[in-house]
């Protein structure tokens, strides 16, 4: 496992070298050429590799975990938690990233175009500096609009929380252990909208890391044993 990760890291490593040694020789010939466009297309693209230059933090070019939990106002709220996390998603799909709802608690309905509340939603993001560009999305974030709930038309101001964690293998951080015995495991059933569950068997899997009180819950897979081991 180790010798594998260690190869699609060297493997990276000279993608990005070919990337600057193409780029060097765009640059002489757009020198030659004068084109306007072409220099504009290229200004952009040396941006976008700089920025990734920039993404050098110990675990900036990992995966992700985002999470969202709504604020203190209800429905509102809940509403804006929703809002949040298509709006990341949409984001995830944009950059090439691959998404996964790992657990979501569900709030009211009836929100505008059908949609039902967030209470919180732990979202798994997979590719290339996910955690690197994602990471300053940390903090509350802030929704002033007409309530679309209010049947008096009063503003309102809505507030989430959104956390972003960077997935951690062992490999890179040895000296934490997590023992089994830290560890008070519960199952659950999923649930989908509107409190329905969407499977029979208790699959979900909620962890408390007792000398913590860090608590991870997973729910996308069918298999108990699958949740087990991503939470």
């Amino acid at each position: 496992e180790r010798a594998r990760k260690t190869s699609q890291e060297i493997a990276k490593i000279r993608e990005e070298l070919e990337e600057f040694d193409e780029l060097e020789i765009k640059l002489e010939l757009l020198k030659e050429e004068k084109d306007e466009k072409k220099i504009e297309d290229f200004k952009r693209e040396l941006k976008q590799k700089e920025l990734r230059v920039f993404l050098s933090g110990k675990y900036d070019k990992g995966n992700a975990i985002l999470e969202i939990s709504a604020g203190a106002g209800g429905q509102d709220s809940q509403d804006w938690a929703t809002m949040l996390l298509r709006v990341y998603e949409r984001y995830c799909a944009l950059k090439g990233y691959k998404t996964k709802i790992l657990s979501q608690s569900f709030g009211e309905g009836g929100g505008p175009e059908g949609r039902i509340g967030t209470k919180q939603v732990s979202l798994e993001i997979k590719g290339a500096s996910a955690y690197g560009f994602l990471k300053r999305e940390t903090g509350v974030h802030r929704l002033v609009r007409i309530s679309p709930f209010s049947a008096k038309n009063l503003r309102h101001t809505s507030f989430a929380l959104v956390e972003v964690l960077p997935e951690i293998s062992e490999k890179e951080e040895p000296e934490i252990k997590i023992r089994p015995e830290d560890l008070k495991l519960e199952t659950f059933r999923a649930s989908g909208p509107g409190g329905q569950y969407v499977n029979r068997r208790e699959s979900a899997v909620r962890i408390t890391h007792l000398p913590t009180g860090i608590q991870a819950a997973s729910q996308a897979e069918r298999l108990q044993g699958v949740n087990r081991e991503k939470a």
